[in-house]
């Protein structure tokens, strides 16, 4: 049971999520049974799984919220919880004092998922004009306006005419996030944002997080970042198994962890220590500390899980003047004519590139195979040497521009 005390209310907003859990079915039978259970739509469960265990914790306007675990310890459960997008959940999950619904948080927040889905025909000027034209009905002046001040503030401003397709790894995690701001969301989640990029990708992903955070509520799933990258986060939650094993500042974390006898090697990344305590899969016994050397995997967890339920650093703030959540107004949506106009551009343009690219390279492969051949019969039957010599130097030009054309 969490203790609620009350504090002054920090600047800005405040979300709090008191005693969530989630389950899902666990559906059995197998082979044909189960096939045609499914085919006269009947199904038989078990138990339902539960992936989140009454996990609690609350945050404010300019925190980075690191959620951190080994696999399947319901990371990405919690954060689509937290975003409205889970149905099947109990527990509280309110800003500013009021509990909010799934309607509302999709209203003052935005999640963005661990894959880029960016239409690769396009710029990154022309993506981000595109995502203005269809989430605000300003006029065109305003949104190259606020495309260009996106791409200032996530660095996209020397590529603003590069085509996506051309763009970075990291890069294209942060046209993503520009076109999410684009409705200058309250809170953002974020699954895996650092996924599949190298060390310095990732920095500079993380880097722009902490910039946005002095303005809005972020919370990311990440796994086992570098204690470069982990030392720009404010806060960390720890799970494991569905259950909090820590919520806090980085500071309160070491000594949280010290106080249960826990210390981090020398030469040991934090992030990495702390998820392989919390890891079911890890064989070792908890050396470190002398009084649980006898302790398995299984119990090192209950025991940090309960340790951190009796401190207080699981009390959460209490807002007590509720009912002041404020949704600001948002420019509203464009009408679905407009919309259905963008939509039929941007699948022109990716329809002419995409065939431009393709007429380009069988030139390329055409010129590639017979340019001796075509050429020296060219001049033979011509004699037309010079004029040979100037029309294959004009097709070799063309086929380098397929570049552009990806």
């Amino acid at each position: 049971m969490i203790i609620l005390e009350e504090l002054e209310r920090a600047k800005g907003n405040t979300i709090v999520w008191d005693d969530l859990t989630a389950t899902v079915p666990r559906e059995t039978g197998n082979g044909f049974l189960n096939v045609a259970l499914r085919t006269i739509r009947r199904r038989r469960y078990e138990e339902d799984l539960v992936i989140l265990k009454g996990v609690s914790g609350y945050a404010a306007t300019g925190n980075l919220v690191a959620i951190m675990g080994p696999s399947g310890a319901g990371k990405t459960t919690l954060l689509a919880t937290l975003a409205g997008k889970v149905a099947s959940t109990t527990g509280t999950v309110s800003v500013n004092g009021e509990t909010v619904s799934r309607t509302t948080m999709s209203k003052i927040s935005s999640y963005l998922p661990q894959s880029d889905a960016l239409p690769a025909s396009l710029t990154v000027q022309e993506f981000l004009l595109f995502s203005c034209s269809m989430k605000m009905d300003v006029s065109g002046a305003q949104k190259k306006f606020l495309s260009m001040k996106l791409s200032m503030k996530l660095g996209l401003i020397d590529c603003k005419e590069v085509l996506i397709s051309s763009l970075s790894g990291g890069q294209k995690k942060r046209l993503s996030l520009a076109s999410e701001l684009i409705t200058k969301p309250k809170i953002l989640f974020l699954d895996e944002p650092t996924t599949g990029l190298d060390t310095f990708s990732a920095m500079q992903v993380v880097q722009t997080l902490r910039a946005i955070s002095a303005e809005s509520i972020i919370f990311c799933t990440i796994h086992q970042p570098g204690m470069d990258i982990y030392s720009l986060f404010t806060h960390v939650l720890l799970l494991s198994d569905g259950r909090t094993g820590y919520f806090g500042t980085l500071e309160d974390a070491t000594r949280f962890f010290l106080s249960l006898g826990y210390e981090c090697p020398v030469g040991f990344d934090e992030s990495e220590y702390y998820i392989k305590l919390l890891s079911r899969r890890n064989p070792e016994t908890s050396a470190t500390n002398p009084n649980c050397e006898d302790a398995g995997p299984g119990e090192l967890i209950d025991e940090i899980c309960r340790a951190f339920s009796r401190s207080s650093l699981s009390r959460i703030p209490e807002i007590t003047d509720g009912g002041n959540l404020e949704i600001e107004s948002r420019e509203g949506k464009p009408g679905c004519t407009i919309q259905f106009s963008w939509l039929t551009w941007r699948i022109w343009i990716q329809n002419w590139r995409t065939m431009f690219h393709g007429w380009i390279t069988w030139i390329s492969y055409f010129v590639s195979y017979y340019d001796q051949f075509f050429f020296s019969f060219l001049s033979k039957v011509f004699q037309f040497h010079n004029w040979t010599a100037d029309f294959h130097a004009f097709i070799v030009n063309i086929c380098s521009m397929q570049k552009y054309a990806k």
